[in-house]
């Protein structure tokens, strides 16, 4: 259970380290939807390689702000 602390109701909650983490994985989903999205040309029966990039490209973004919007609660909260 490395990298989890439990808070004073014997919840899990993660490390300040473990929310950056989060952040650079769905910045380089975003990275990686784009490219997907906007720079490919392939054209392909079956797979559409753009509708990957769009659903790559949400999820990258909603974890990104999903992660600073926690971690910045979680700031305030300890300053209180």
């Amino acid at each position: 259970m490395t990298g989890w602390s439990l808070n004073g109701l014997g919840c899990r909650i993660m490390r300040r380290t473990q929310w950056i983490g989060l952040i650079v994985v769905g910045i380089v989903l975003a990275i990686v939807g784009a490219v997907m999205r906007f720079a490919t040309t392939v054209h392909s029966s079956g797979f559409n390689v753009h509708k990957v990039g769009d659903v790559l490209l949400a999820v990258g973004v909603v974890l990104v702000v999903v992660a600073a919007v926690v971690e910045t609660r979680r700031r305030n909260a300890t300053r209180r």
